[in-house]
């Protein structure tokens, strides 16, 4: 049995406001992979870069901390790994040193498949977002030479159908979407199912800040967004499921197929705990 866990967008300010239940642990504890998306580089000597959206960074120790808590899977492809441009990646992806880190780094690195081997099997990883700042567009660029993979780019379709051929079994982990609606829309709904027609086992969605739905697709599970696992914020004017979140369990037998869970998740009073309602 092979059991995967995976998480929505994290992105902590101050550690010290933020604790695992004993339920979560217990989750985190049971599975031969726990995935999370990190949204945002640590805080490092990198300088703010000019974009349209906010500028966001982490507490330094985030990384430690997650990997205490048995986290070995580490999504970079999103819309705020290159707000601290290199620098503040480079920091970020050195204190993930010791696990999987997948979707960014130079145009080898962000377009490339991440394995991790359970029990024999081969369980292949990529991580890809869509079009926004940071993103990588074209490998000719040498002005812009570091960032995350571009889940639209021509390529993806080829990167897809080779990487299935590699690996017993296939996930992606994708970073688009519109953000504060709790329903996806249709045309990430053709485009996850292409790539499950490709051969994707299963897709991983964050990026809309709340949870949206799921389908079973062709037998394979597509997960619109997981919504925040923990994104703290100052402004008051979230929206009403911003600290609610979902996690995803997916548990393979000795032939690959696939049971899942997906559990409510919430982040309230300095606690991330389940939620039974």
């Amino acid at each position: 049995m092979i059991k995967m866990s995976f998480w929505g967008d994290c992105k902590i300010d101050n550690l010290n406001l933020v604790n695992l239940d004993p339920s979560i642990k217990n989750i985190l504890n049971n599975c031969d992979i726990n995935g999370i998306n990190f949204e945002a580089p640590i805080k490092s000597d990198g300088e703010p870069q000019i974009k349209s959206g906010p500028v966001i960074f982490q507490d330094p120790n985030v990384p430690n901390w997650l990997m205490k808590n048995n986290f070995n899977l580490i999504s970079l492809a999103n819309n705020h790994i290159m707000d601290y441009g290199l620098k503040g990646y480079k920091a970020t992806a050195e204190s993930f040193s010791n696990i999987t880190c997948v979707g960014a780094g130079n145009w080898q690195e962000a377009y490339s498949l991440k394995t991790i081997k359970v029990n024999g099997k081969n369980i292949g990883f990529l991580s890809l977002t869509h079009c926004e700042f940071g993103t990588l567009t074209d490998n000719t660029d040498l002005r812009n030479n570091t960032g995350a993979a571009w889940i639209c780019h021509p390529s993806i379709y080829k990167l897809i159908h080779k990487s299935k051929e590699k690996v017993d079994y296939l996930i992606i982990m994708a970073h688009a979407g519109v953000e504060n609606i709790n329903i996806p829309i249709p045309e990430w709904r053709d485009i996850y199912k292409s790539f499950i027609d490709l051969g994707a086992d299963a897709i991983i969605g964050t990026h809309p800040h709340v949870p949206q739905g799921w389908e079973i697709y062709n037998d394979k599970p597509i997960f619109y967004s997981l919504g925040n696992f923990c994104f703290q914020k100052t402004n008051v004017n979230v929206g009403p499921y911003w600290n609610d979140s979902l996690c995803v369990i997916l548990s393979l037998d000795d032939n690959l197929n696939l049971n899942y869970e997906a559990k409510n998740i919430s982040y309230r009073n300095d606690l991330i705990s389940l939620e039974n309602n």
